[in-house]
């Protein structure tokens, strides 16, 4: 068995191995965004590009806030 360097990352973070750091800055600053978010339609929008982020269909390489992926995004 191949012997693994470096340390785990914490429970519930794994997600981050591999992700571009706009792309971990944006999830972050999404889920937070998410705690007073008030309009059910953007908050589920945002939620989904959360989903997509951390399974590797959406890579962000440039800084994005939620408010700004919102009027990139919604209809």
């Amino acid at each position: 068995m191949p012997r693994k360097f470096g340390a785990l990352p914490p429970p519930g973070m794994e997600w981050q191995i591999g992700k571009t750091v706009a792309s971990i800055r944006f999830v972050n600053g999404t889920e937070v965004f998410l705690e007073t978010c008030q309009d059910t339609d953007k908050a589920e929008l945002l939620r989904e590009a959360i989903l997509k982020v951390k399974n590797g269909e959406l890579v962000l390489y440039d800084w994005l806030t939620p408010e700004e992926y919102l009027d990139q995004h919604a209809p």
